[in-house]
């Protein structure tokens, strides 16, 4: 069943949504709900955002529990703030490999709203988290279908059961990899973006100070050089988005931007 992913700036209003919505789901009577959250794993939020260490193993805990509970008989809610797009698209690829369908649902808050609310992070600590938020657009194929609520909208719990009940179940690994014979050199093409962007990374670090956003050759992306990555750490990321490409291909167009995001959240830049 769905997968329904959370996403707003701290104290937009997500958890008191999510605690509605799964009552919601509840009284449908038809699935299991499951709502994953800091608070359903005992985890202090503010301790666990203080430190790119300690939310490095938040994410890794939800994405986990999130891999772990969707299936064909639950329905998942993921309320976290889910900020960063390229964890969005790791979600999005758990939920294909299940087969079943997923939305995002974004909440549209301003930040002094949220400040004038906040009752358990440090000010500065909130104001830098909604500072990294990366809003979900509904031309992603992972944010999509994409449900955005405002400050004080009316909430419709029906329209987010019909985005999921409507939205055409994600194809399966084995589908996919139907079509990736269709480029007899795939896996080639693969391997030599991957290793052509780890070889760019490692000289723009030669040749950029860190904290540069560094413009990436025949290419309209950039690379955000935030901390200092060795051959090795780079050999194994590399290693293992090749292996999660495998099991679920993405477009050759769209492999440095796919890759260039995994490094971004299996790395924590």
């Amino acid at each position: 069943m769905p997968l329904i992913l959370l996403c707003g700036i701290p104290q937009s209003g997500k958890t008191q949504f999510a605690l509605q919505l799964k009552q919601f789901l509840e009284q449908q009577q038809q699935w299991e709900v499951v709502l994953i959250n800091e608070e359903s794993l005992s985890i202090n939020k503010a301790e666990a955002y203080s430190s790119s260490f300690t939310e490095k193993n938040l994410r890794a805990l939800i994405k986990s529990t999130v891999e772990r509970e969707l299936s064909q008989s639950k329905v998942v809610i993921c309320d976290s703030l889910n900020y960063i797009k390229g964890y969005r698209y790791e979600l999005h690829c758990i939920v294909k490999t299940v087969k079943t369908t997923h939305c995002v649902v974004y909440f549209e808050i301003p930040v002094d709203i949220a400040l004038q609310r906040n009752q358990i992070y440090p000010p500065e600590l909130l104001r830098d988290l909604a500072n990294r938020m990366e809003v979900p657009q509904e031309k992603n194929r992972w944010d999509h279908p994409l449900i955005v609520i405002r400050e004080n909208q009316e909430i419709s719990f029906e329209d987010i059961l019909n985005s999921l009940i409507t939205t055409r179940q994600l194809p399966d690994p084995v589908a996919t990899k139907g079509q990736k014979i269709q480029v007899p050199d795939y896996v080639y093409q693969v391997d030599r973006v991957t290793q052509n962007t780890i070889e760019f990374i490692l000289n723009a670090q030669e040749l950029y100070p860190e904290g540069s956003e560094v413009p990436i050759p025949d290419s309209t992306l950039l690379y955000p050089y935030s901390q200092k990555l060795t051959s090795l750490q780079l050999r194994k990321a590399r290693k293992q988005f090749l292996q999660m490409n495998k099991h679920i291909p993405t477009n050759l167009e769209s492999i440095q931007e796919a890759f260039l995001e995994y490094l971004r959240t299996s790395l924590s830049l």
